[in-house]
């Protein structure tokens, strides 16, 4: 199993706490969002290792993943949506 070193999270300052995880201003949820063809999965803040592993099982298999940063405020409205890694052309 790989071990992944957290993402550098500097230009999310303003939504986000950085810390020894990922932390998101009450009210509002963080996840992280991992997507293929037609396949999607999410995980919490504290399972980004998960995450990327899945991301680079994905690619490999797939030949195409994404594997995004987002927060929700409470009513689930997506405050912020950033792609962190990216292989192949957009899934389907």
């Amino acid at each position: 199993m790989k071990k992944y070193e957290p993402f550098d999270l500097d230009e999310l300052e303003e939504v986000c706490t950085i810390g020894e995880k990922v932390t998101v201003p009450a009210g509002k949820t963080g996840m992280w969002h991992v997507f293929t063809n037609n396949t999607d999965e999410f995980f919490g803040l504290d399972q980004e290792a998960e995450a990327r592993e899945l991301f680079d099982t994905w690619a490999k298999e797939e030949g195409c993943a994404r594997l995004y940063l987002e927060i929700e405020d409470e009513d689930g409205n997506n405050e912020l949506e950033e792609c962190w890694q990216s292989v192949g052309d957009y899934p389907m």
